[in-house]
Parts: structure tokens; sequence; C-alpha cells
């Protein structure tokens, strides 16, 4: 299964990761400062109010670049 196959079945049902969740948009553009132009692969909203941001991933280095995205 691919991420995108992952980040869709999630983004049908986000509840499924926390009760409350809703998302508010799928490979949401993060600008940066320096230039740095980025995806978040799902970005929602808590039942508090505070942003959150998804990043999927498959492998182990996928994992450890998606620090450097951060």
């Amino acid at each position: 299964m691919y991420e995108s196959e992952i980040r869709d079945i999630l983004a049908a049902d986000i509840s499924v990761l926390e009760d409350g969740l809703v998302l508010l948009n799928k490979e949401q553009y993060i600008p940066n400062r320096i230039g740095t132009k980025s995806f978040i692969d799902l970005y929602a909203r808590d039942k508090d109010g505070h942003h959150v941001l998804i990043e999927l991933k498959r492998s182990d280095s996928a994992v450890r670049d998606a620090i450097h995205e951060i």
C-alpha cells in the first residue's frame, strides 16, 4: 500500500486516530521563511482547537527524513 492510499483512507475517517479530530486539508502546503517548500500529508484540528499535522511514512529511513521536514 502506498502512503497516498493510507492518507486517503485516514482522511475519509480521521476520527479513527483521535476522537473529535477534524480534517482541514490533505497535502497542506507549508511555506517556510528560508524558502523550503513542503507539504503535510494531513492537516487537522483537535477537539480543543489545536492544529494537528500528520506526516505518514512507510519505512524507518523515511521516518528519519521526516524529522527534517517538520
